[in-house]
């Protein structure tokens, strides 16, 4: 069986990137190769979730084919398919870091 990996092909044109989820709620991720690299990766990383007037640390881990999904810093998530390798083992999840401390 071949081992396959995700990487990126170029870097990115963009230092940040904010996602737009409701009309006053935006994830921002400050460091757009950081968070590409950790969602190819299945890693947590940390970004900021910005309401009007409120800025707040969140925990964030990839989901192939559908972005990342949110977690409020505990980084407690339910296992999904994504978290298993092709013989049932679960991947580890390398803790949080935030793209300001690298």
């Amino acid at each position: 069986k071949k081992n396959w990996f995700l990487m990126r092909r170029r870097e990115p044109m963009f230092q940040m990137a904010v996602e737009m989820h409701e009309r006053n709620r935006w994830i921002l991720h400050r460091n757009v190769r950081h968070a590409v690299d950790c969602y190819f990766k299945r890693q947590y990383i940390t970004a900021e979730e910005l309401t009007p007037g409120k800025a707040v640390e969140v925990v964030a881990r990839g989901k192939f084919g559908e972005g990342f999904e949110y977690s409020d810093g505990g980084g407690n998530f339910a296992p999904t398919d994504d978290d298993f390798d092709d013989e049932g083992s679960q991947f580890s999840a390398a803790p949080a870091t935030h793209p300001s401390r690298l």
